[in-house]
């Protein structure tokens, strides 16, 4: 005849989380079963929702263990199990959790439980909190998973300065609770709004790795650390509010940028335009002030101006006061010719050219001050003309006369049957 299965027993010993997920240790067997042969043994726990849906199974370790057998003199050598289940990817709820045993085909399930008090206390693993636990001796286990609450976002500037590529931040950002110990979850970004609160920038800024600022809060802020450099340079005259955005595991709080320092960037000059960041005092937000260079007056000079086979040669400089010159892209100049009645009759754009002693004779970014032309002015009827010099940049333009602080006379020249 065969042997009549008895009920199923068990009992969990350890039940405890790790790195990996969490561990149990403990054993299972069906009354009067031979167990002594791993391969006829197989051992699952199941874990299910509140809804009673299996959502997870996963097939333990069987381990052998003869003082187990021997304490029960029957054949339980393969009794005994361990078990590390990765439980990382369950969803917020309570869980119960049942052993299937199964000898030799036959099988049985009940709840797993266990002869003593079950509680692991709270652990948290990324952004979930897990407890393992049961209502005291002999009683069914249960796993319970939460979220870890978010506090409120905390962010502070060590350095706000501009340089030739833009504004440099470098600072920290992290939402209070929240595990940022993974990169890949970590995501910052500076958010830049006009004096009407719209957006007219943000750029995701570079995560930084700081084992020491984890430390120094004992929480898992690895990577609240950044850095970045944002091109404001094509950012209208105005005063900007600055604001940082930083996301864990797909949860967001957005906050103003603000220090614990008192900053002030002062006057920093890109192009034509002065930039400023600042805040008021330590603890406050930071503001981004652009203002356009203030154009002072058109000054110029001629060098040289005389006549060749080809027209009438000019070689001179023309700038406008405090503008920035050294972009020849920038940089426009015209001689315009007027007859006796102040009508024009000829524009002539000139050649700029780089020269950047000049600039530096001046300790202002001039480079693109100097020109030279040659004008065909063969065509122009008889008469007396002044001439005026246009220059412009960046769009914005003085005209004023053509003049050298040289005494210039170019004698008579003839071209044709006109002198």
């Amino acid at each position: 005849s065969t042997v009549k299965a008895g009920n199923q027993q068990n009992h969990v010993d350890k039940a405890e989380f790790n790195s990996k997920g969490l561990y149990f240790y403990g054993w299972s067997f069906i009354e009067n079963l031979d167990m002594s042969n791993n391969n006829h043994v197989k051992k699952t726990i199941i874990i299910k929702n509140s809804n009673a849906q299996e959502v997870k199974r996963e097939v333990v370790n069987n381990m052998f263990h003869q003082g187990f057998a021997d304490a029960y003199n029957a054949p339980y050598q393969y009794a005994r199990y361990e078990k590390t289940i990765d439980v990382s990817s369950l969803a917020v709820g309570t869980y119960t959790l049942d052993i299937e045993t199964t000898v030799s085909g036959l099988s049985k399930v009940s709840n797993l439980k266990s002869n003593y008090a079950i509680d692991s206390g709270e652990y948290r693993i990324g952004n979930k909190v897990y407890r393992i636990y049961n209502n005291g001796k002999g009683t069914s286990l249960k796993l319970e998973i939460s979220t870890v609450k978010a506090g409120n976002q905390q962010n502070h500037v060590d350095k706000a300065e501009f340089n030739s590529k833009g504004l440099y931040f470098y600072g920290w950002s992290f939402i209070e609770n929240l595990d940022m110990s993974n990169n890949n979850h970590v995501k910052k970004t500076i958010i830049i709004k006009n004096s009407n609160a719209q957006e007219v920038k943000r750029e995701v800024v570079n995560n930084m790795f700081h084992q020491g600022f984890a430390d120094a809060y004992n929480a898992p802020y690895q990577y609240a650390r950044y850095e970045k450099t944002i091109d404001v340079s094509s950012l209208a005259v105005g005063t900007y509010t600055l604001d940082i955005e930083t996301t864990v595991s797909g949860l967001s709080k957005v906050s103003n940028l603000k220090s614990n320092y008192a900053i002030d960037s002062g006057e920093y000059r890109i192009g034509n335009k002065v930039y400023r960041i600042y805040n008021n005092g330590k603890g406050t937000s930071l503001k981004l002030e652009i203002s356009t260079v203030k154009a002072g007056n058109q000054q110029n000079h001629v060098d040289k101006a005389e006549f060749n086979s080809k027209g009438l040669y000019f070689y001179g400089w023309s700038f406008i006061e405090n503008l920035d010159m050294s972009n020849n892209n920038h940089v426009k100049k015209t001689i315009i010719i007027k007859n006796s009645n102040a009508q024009e009759v000829k524009r002539e754009v000139v050649n700029n050219m780089f020269h950047q002693g000049f600039a530096d004779a001046y300790n202002a970014p001039y480079q693109y001050a100097r020109y030279e032309k040659t004008i065909d002015v063969s065509s122009l009827a008889v008469g007396t003309y002044t001439l005026d010099i246009e220059t412009t940049v960046s769009g914005l333009s003085k005209v004023s006369n053509l003049k050298s602080n040289y005494a210039i006379d170019s004698g008579e020249y003839r071209i044709g049957n006109k002198v």
